[in-house]
């Protein structure tokens, strides 16, 4: 999908050189991704209480493999 959108030059370019990628709607695509994992297991880390989670992105992925 195409779209215009103001972005922090500055903060673009150091994502760009922190995922060597060469392409920015990967990199955006990488943002988005990690901004929904991060609340979705802040949500998850709500309703379960204070335990320490150590919850990464492909345990998610399994989970929802196993639907």
């Amino acid at each position: 999908m195409r779209t215009t959108v103001n972005i922090d030059r500055t903060a673009l370019e150091e994502a760009m050189r922190l995922t060597g990628s060469k392409r920015q709607s990967e990199v955006l695509n990488m943002a988005l991704k990690e901004f929904i994992r991060r609340r979705r297991v802040a949500m998850l880390q709500k309703r379960l209480g204070n335990e320490d989670l150590a919850i990464t992105l492909n345990d998610v992925e399994a989970w929802r493999g196993e639907r």
